[in-house]
């Protein structure tokens, strides 16, 4: 068994308005076939448009938003799951 605390796990800050920590790798989290981050986006911040070929599952743990894949769009609310 492996615990992190996420306060601890320096963050990257991207200029849409995010701050992405990631859990998984050397001295945190040693999953081998995926990865796992803890996301904040600030109001008004976004994740941009993007693709790749692995699964995404995005937990809403506090807040509202939009979030859009392809040409469908969605509201979502807190403590809602979404898989892409």
């Amino acid at each position: 068994m492996k615990i992190v605390q996420l306060n601890e796990i320096t963050g990257m800050t991207f200029p849409a308005g995010r701050t992405t920590r990631v859990l998984t790798g050397p001295d945190l989290l040693p999953a081998k076939y995926f990865t796992a981050g803890y996301v904040v986006i600030q109001p008004k911040g976004k994740v941009p448009l993007h693709a790749h070929s692995n699964e995404e599952i995005y937990i809403l743990v506090r807040g509202a938003g939009k979030i859009k894949v392809e040409s469908k769009e969605e509201l979502v609310e807190a403590v809602s799951a979404i898989y892409i």
